[in-house]
């Protein structure tokens, strides 16, 4: 794993700049634009595996209609997984705030310090354990383009027995490095913080690109892909693009 190459490959060719801001600019499009960026995040990573990993498309808003239907599919099996997720925040809440309410005048520090700890644990593991999930599911769904719920929870099975550990460490990574990014962009006097927030997304899926051919070479089975880019527009693409 090249973790900082996560952040250094959007610059490799002289358009890295306008795409990462246009990347921005779309995440500022209500309801769409979120899904118009992951859908062409998720073509970057195709484009990354067919050319192993030596250039990158540009975003293209002639493309505005793929990208979002290609976004579409991981966002449903994000939203799908965050469902019972919710439901599981939402009972523990009541559960702590129960618990604080009727040990409220007994309970000690030291017993109210307890409680915080296993809120906070209880909160750490389940973003650990939504990301060990969600990661293979979206990439998935975004190369796949379908929700094909057998072979993803096949995919899934495998691709964690195979890199749960390079999984976490990249999750891990990519947590502490956006928050230093983030507060970069913050001191931009805030508006940078858009393209470091396009910077954060294209990180995280350049870091599933490295994982999914990481898979591969470890005998992992290969996710099906539409044949759209096999004789397409990006066929003998130069460096530049």
């Amino acid at each position: 794993m090249r973790y900082f190459r996560a952040y250094q490959f959007v610059f490799d060719k002289s358009s890295g700049v306008a795409n990462l801001l246009l990347t921005a600019l779309c995440q500022l499009i209500p309801l769409v634009g979120p899904l118009v960026s992951m859908g062409y995040s998720y073509e970057v990573v195709e484009i990354l595996h067919r050319r192993g990993g030596r250039d990158y498309p540009d975003f293209n808003f002639n493309r505005f209609g793929k990208y979002l239907t290609r976004g579409l599919w991981p966002f449903l099996f994000l939203f799908i997984l965050g469902l019972p997720m919710m439901f599981a925040y939402f009972l523990a809440w009541i559960l702590f705030a129960g618990v604080l309410t009727t040990f409220e005048d007994k309970a000690s520090p030291l017993v109210a310090l307890v409680f915080i700890a296993a809120g906070f644990l209880f909160f750490v593991g389940s973003q650990v354990l939504m990301a060990l999930v969600a990661v293979p599911l979206s990439l998935h769904a975004g190369l796949s383009q379908e929700l094909a719920f057998a072979s993803a929870w096949t995919f899934l099975c495998d691709f964690l027995k195979r890199v749960w550990q390079e999984l976490l460490l990249a999750q891990l990574f990519l947590w502490i490095s956006s928050i230093a990014v983030a507060l970069v962009g913050l001191a931009a006097c805030c508006i940078g913080v858009y393209p470091a927030g396009a910077l954060i997304l294209l990180a995280s899926h350049h870091l599933q690109y490295q994982l999914y051919e990481l898979y591969l070479e470890r005998g992992g089975n290969p996710i099906p892909i539409m044949v759209e880019f096999a004789t397409g527009e990006y066929e003998g693409m130069d460096e530049d693009g």
